[in-house]
């Protein structure tokens, strides 16, 4: 049974794209490529449905604004990948604050994992004691 074109150009976007996401992170492997290749298919499946939905919906149609915003003859595919454009738009900004915040925290976080922190009391006086010899050796393995 032969394939639709659409199917095997699904199949070869699939396979060229786990191909990318393991060629592109050797190291930990299998779980990064794995959900890096399923993110990117869930992505072009998503995006070949619109496609193969807007182009099946290609009728004109009056879009119809207000009363003085009129249009008579539109595709349909214009309004369907206006509508899919608007919603990725909104959907980005709206998840851009909360991306923003955590970058943020990231940095910070580095920064801070970055600067040396100081070294508490007891574990400076034990490095001292066993620095001037006044700790016996094997007490010196056993801490």
């Amino acid at each position: 049974m032969l394939c639709s074109p659409f199917k095997a150009a699904a199949f070869a976007a699939a396979f060229f794209l786990l191909r990318l996401t393991i060629a592109a992170n050797p190291e930990n492997l299998p779980m990064k490529a794995l959900v890096r290749f399923v993110r990117w298919l869930i992505f072009l499946a998503f995006f070949l449905f619109a496609f193969w939905f807007a182009l099946k919906n290609a009728t004109p149609v009056p879009v119809v604004l207000g009363n003085e915003l009129r249009w008579e003859q539109v595709p349909l595919i214009l309004i369907i990948l206006a509508a899919l454009a608007a919603g990725l738009l909104l959907g980005a900004l709206a998840a851009a604050p909360s991306i923003f915040r955590l970058r943020q925290e990231v940095s910070r976080l580095t920064r801070a994992a970055a600067q040396p922190r100081p070294e508490p009391a007891a574990e400076r006086a034990a490095r001292s004691a066993r620095g001037s010899g006044a700790v016996a050796a094997d007490v010196q393995d056993a801490a």
